[in-house]
């Protein structure tokens, strides 16, 4: 599916959600998260390709655990993005300042072991200069 159908799906999404909007909001904002939905699926969809291509790019230069990392990072700040928008737009400000707070812990403690694999190579670097 290409991005014309996608935003044809979303107009449509937008004007059912305005119409609910009215009588229903309650459904209003299920349509609006139901298109959120299909909006990060399409988005993951189109992204298999260059997944695979950094998938077995990491396979042969041995920096899998790297791109792992990348990819995992990727992934918790994409979702906590996108929890932290839906929060806003429901009102719960607070919420979505602590959902983006608990996924930049959660990117820095997945990161930690790249900091201390480069502390190491200064270590490394130090102890053979001396």
């Amino acid at each position: 599916m290409g991005i014309l159908p996608v935003c044809g799906i979303l107009a449509a999404a937008i004007a059912l959600s305005f119409a609910l909007k009215q009588t229903r909001p309650e459904f209003a904002r299920l349509v609006a998260i139901g298109a959120a939905v299909f909006c990060a699926l399409y988005a993951l969809k189109s992204m298999e390709g260059v997944i695979g291509f950094f998938r077995d790019l990491a396979g042969e230069t041995g920096y899998g655990s790297y791109f792992t990392i990348l990819f995992k990072s990727l992934g918790i700040g994409l979702l906590t993005g996108a929890l932290a928008e839906v929060c806003r737009d429901l009102g719960e400000g607070t919420l979505a300042r602590g959902a983006e707070l608990a996924g930049k812990g959660a990117i820095l403690a997945l990161a930690f072991p790249i900091l201390e694999g480069f502390l190491e190579l200064i270590r490394r670097a130090l102890e053979g200069a001396a």
